[in-house]
This record gives structure tokens, sequence and C-alpha cells, in this order.
């Protein structure tokens, strides 16, 4: 479970574990998945060798042997890891509505073999009920979502009359099915805890009040308006207080370039299961300029075309308070462990002895084995949302791989990201930010402002990217005691300098 993992990475952060140790397990879990990815594929091949699979498999049950040791060690050693681990108190209505700030609700659902149940709690109550969605119901919701991110048909009908008016028609029905009997009135701040295919689903599309006959997609009355939506895996996750991280840098964007002949206006593809590379990706044409100006905006680093490499942000990332990547991402439908991000190709001398970083892929796996500090992770790439469904843990995307290795909020998105119009959206979203509005009300606004400024206005342009957190502002300047440190860096320098002198002047005198 997720909330176990965060809990026993907590654990190894407050206990004092020697850095020794900790480096021991990491490179247990980097051999475990390097022997994961080999036999991944060795079974693409037509004919694969079945003795090279279960030498693999020896390694990975051997290395695994070895991690169990070295936990229980880590148990037996040190109490205070053993603690945190495995205390968890349960959680009480009174405790959850103590803690859930004014003005907040909590969106729950569940969703069994034949039936969704949902459940609201504020700080009034707690409704929970059964919903009435018949036989139909999933056929039904998977053909909303299908029709969100269907870019072809968005383009060639989906901007018509009809087709506004049955988005219209099907957002409202399900706010009415799924939310509107068990929360009679929206909240300004509402937290979504999807279960099954819900999870698909950004809810802040929903419409809240039905329309006039002829309204377009900017006159249309979204949840989006009224509230702020955003998303976690558990009640228990909601409450969770954050790690206290201390990156060095507030800001690293990357954006890089691809080899592939030609333009395309998405971000990402879905390839199947076959093994990927930057090769099969096409240049983006606002990736590079999104990341320039929020780099400008915020006064960080922007790493550019051939600088944004894997092996620079496996290096770096860990010290940066913000992380945004601007690039293709693509899901693998037969293990969700080998979806990835794609950076720039590294090539020649620089590709150095590192299969696993020169190859320019960014695999979930790989993600999972990271010691992320990130306060906020901006995955402006394709389907980062997305995945395969496992019961109990919701979906395996690259999103939840992130929250593993570290970073506290991830914005994320649900569907192929369009390229123009998240550039312009994920603008919006830092100028807001750096306006000290919290996480959720920033991208609210930033879709707004979207909405209100383009024609191209179908949600399937501006819906995609929902946040998996809190709802906190980001801090959005160096820390005061980072200019410190390098304010004194050259007085530092003068002063040597300066005492050098002097002792060699008076060495002269002599």
């Amino acid at each position: 479970m997720l909330a176990d993992a965060l809990r026993e990475s907590a654990a190894k952060q407050k206990a004092g574990i020697p850095e020794s140790l900790l480096q021991e397990e990491k490179d247990l879990k980097i051999d475990i998945a390097f022997y994961k990815k080999q036999i991944f594929r060795e079974q693409q091949r037509s004919e694969p060798d079945m003795a090279k699979i279960l030498r693999w498999q020896k390694e990975i049950f051997e290395r695994r042997r070895s991690n169990e040791v070295l936990l229980k060690k880590l148990e037996a050693s040190y109490p205070e890891y053993y603690r945190i681990k495995y205390s968890h108190e349960p959680l009480t209505v009174a405790d959850v509505q103590q803690k859930l700030p004014q003005g907040s609700g909590i969106l729950e659902y569940f969703s069994g073999d034949s039936a969704v149940f949902a459940f609201y709690l504020d700080k009034t109550g707690l409704k929970g009920l059964q919903l009435e969605t018949g036989a139909t119901f999933s056929h039904k919701l998977n053909t909303f979502i299908g029709s969100l991110r269907d870019r072809a048909w968005v383009l060639e009908h989906g901007r018509g009359k009809e087709a506004t008016a049955q988005f219209a028609a099907d957002a409202r029905t399900f706010w009415k099915t799924l939310a509107a009997p068990v929360v009679d009135a929206a909240p300004d701040n509402l937290i979504v805890i999807p279960d099954g295919n819900l999870s698909y689903l950004p809810f802040e599309l929903l419409l809240v009040r039905d329309n006039d006959t002829g309204d377009t997609y900017a006159d249309l009355h979204y949840l989006l308006r009224q509230s702020s939506v955003r998303y976690e895996y558990s009640v228990a996750m909601t409450l969770q207080p954050a790690l206290v991280q201390k990156p060095r840098r507030l800001f690293a964007g990357y954006a890089p370039e691809y080899d592939n002949e030609g333009l395309t206006t998405a971000r990402g593809e879905d390839l199947g299961c076959r093994e990927s590379n930057p090769s099969d990706f096409a240049a983006l044409g606002n990736n590079q300029e999104e990341v320039s100006q929020i780099a400008r905006q915020l006064g960080g680093q922007a790493l550019l075309g051939a600088k944004a490499t894997e092996a620079h942000f496996k290096q770096y990332a860990p010290e940066s308070r913000i992380l945004h990547l601007a690039m293709h991402g693509f899901l693998n439908d037969c293990d969700p462990l080998y979806s990835g991000l794609v950076f720039s190709r590294v090539t020649g001398d620089a590709a150095g002895d590192t299969l696993e970083d020169a190859d320019g892929i960014l695999h979930a796996y790989e993600i999972y084995n990271l010691p992320l500090n990130a306060d906020l992770a901006v995955l402006s790439a394709c389907n980062t949302g997305r995945g395969q469904l496992a019961k109990g843990e919701g979906i395996m995307s690259l999103a939840r791989a992130f929250k593993y290795a570290g970073c506290t909020n991830i914005l994320m998105s649900l569907w192929q990201a369009d390229d123009q119009s998240t550039a312009q959206i994920m603008r919006g979203f830092y100028q807001h930010l750096k306006q000290g509005l919290g996480k959720d009300e920033a991208i609210r606004r930033a879709k707004l402002d979207y909405l209100a400024a383009d024609s191209r206005n179908h949600p399937f342009f501006w819906g995609a990217f929902v946040l998996i957190g809190d709802d906190t502002p980001v801090p959005t300047s160096t820390p005061w005691n980072t200019w410190l440190l390098w304010g004194l860096i050259p007085l530092v320098l003068f002063a040597g300098w300066y005492f050098f002198k002097a002792s060699k002047n008076r060495a002269q005198q002599r």
C-alpha cells in the first residue's frame, strides 16, 4: 500500500539510520529493478531465452532476501524506525472533522463488484449511501471519459452544437448520479478520493447546474467555477502532515529535444507493450519555451534540449523544491513499471557506461527508487495520471511513482495533453502560485483563465491536469539562508585574500 510505503520512508528519515545502510537498501532495489527490466526485455523477443530469465529471477530472489534481512536489522537496531513504521492509529470521523479546514469537504468512493458507494464528510456531518448507478453505468462512464480524451474525435466533431449539448447532458447527469446524492452544496474546497474507473474522471468538469440551450463550452456551469478540486489516495493521506524538506534549489524544469522528424501537438503516445526509445517521439513546439518562461518567472533553472537528460535528472532532481517535466510520456499496457518519461537521448562519449541513464527513458520502476524531496512535481506530459487499476491500490501511474519517491504534491495528466494549451495553462498556474495561492486554487484559476481566453475550449484542451496533494501555497522565492550563504562566499574569499596579502606584506617588511 502506498500509505504504508510513505510511512516507512518517513520512519527511515526520522530514525537516524546511517547513510551507508540506506545506500545498501537503495543498491539492492536498483539491482532488483535492473534484473526485472532484463526479464521484461527478454520476454519481448519472439523466442525468449529461458535460461537467462531463470538466472535473472534467481538474482532477484537473492537480493529480495538480502533486503528482508536488512529491514529486520533496521527494525531491531533502530527502535524509532520500528515505532514510526508500525504505529498506525485508525482515524475516527471526529478526528477527520477536527483536522479538516473550514469550507472543505471530502468525497470518497468505494466501487464494489456490483455497486458504487459514496461518502461525503465536512465539518457538519457525514453522509454515505449506495449510488443508483444502474446496470449500464460503467459503460456510460467509460464512454464519457473516452470522449474527453479522444483528440481526433474532438478536433473533428467535438466543437459543434450537438457535441456541446451531449457533453453538457452527460456532465450534468454524472454530477447528479455521483455527487449530488451526498453533497448538498459544493464546498469551496473539495477533496476527491476516487476508486475504480472514477480515478480517470476529472470531477471539476462535471456540471453543478443546468444550462441554457445553445451554451458553448465556455458558458457551462462546471464545478470548477465554484470549487477548487484536488485528489488523494486515502483520507489518512489527506490529513497526513508532509515531511519537512529543505531542497537547495527552488525550481528545475526539464524540456528535452527529440530526434524524430516532424512536429507533434501531443505530449506522448500509447505504445502498447513494446520497448520504447526517444527516437519514437517527434519534436514538441512549446515545451522549451514553457520551461524557459517559468524559470524566468521563479528565478529557477531551465534544462533545455540536450541538457535535459535522464542522468542529470537522477543526480540533481533531489535538490529541487519544484520539479517541472515538459516532455513526452508513455504508457506500457503490459506492465505499468515500464511506463516512462522521455528525456533527450545522450550520444557519444557523454553516454558513459551506465545504460540505464543513457537510454533517455526514465521508467516508473526507476522513479520508485529515487530519493526525491520536491514539494511539487509537475508532470507536464501525456497520461502521467493513467495506468493499470490495482485493487486496493488505485491507478499504478507515473504520478504514483513520484508520490512514492518523495514528492508531496503531483500535478498530473489524465489523457494525452495538448502541447500548446498545456504550455499556456502551466504559465498561468505558476503565475498564480507566485501570487501566493494554494496549489489547488492556482490550477483552478489557470484553467478558468484559459477557458475565458482561448477559443479551443473543449475540456480536452484544459481539463487533463489534476492535482494530487494538499492545498498549501508553494514558497516561490529562494530561502533567505540560501541567499545568505551565497552572499557570504565572496566575503569569505575576500577576507582570505586580504589576510594573505597582509601576511605577505609583513613577511616582506621583516
